[in-house]
């Protein structure tokens, strides 16, 4: 199974337990659902078309090099 599926996966049980603790609470928050969905397809998009790898400026130089 790759990344993709394990992130889609991870939220659609993230939205799940989400609603089950706000039926709990007693809060409905349905205008927030909209908003975290397009947010969380972003990220999703973000992700999969992002395949630079994740390092910063740091490990690029030399830390020993005054």
């Amino acid at each position: 199974m790759n990344s993709f599926w394990k992130i889609f996966f991870t939220v659609i049980l993230g939205f799940i337990a989400l609603n089950i603790v706000l039926d709990i609470v007693g809060i409905t928050l349905h205008f927030l659902f909209p908003v975290l969905i397009l947010g969380g397809i972003g990220y999703l998009l973000y992700r999969m078309w992002d395949n630079s790898p994740k390092r910063s400026s740091r490990d690029n130089e030399d830390r020993y090099n005054w």
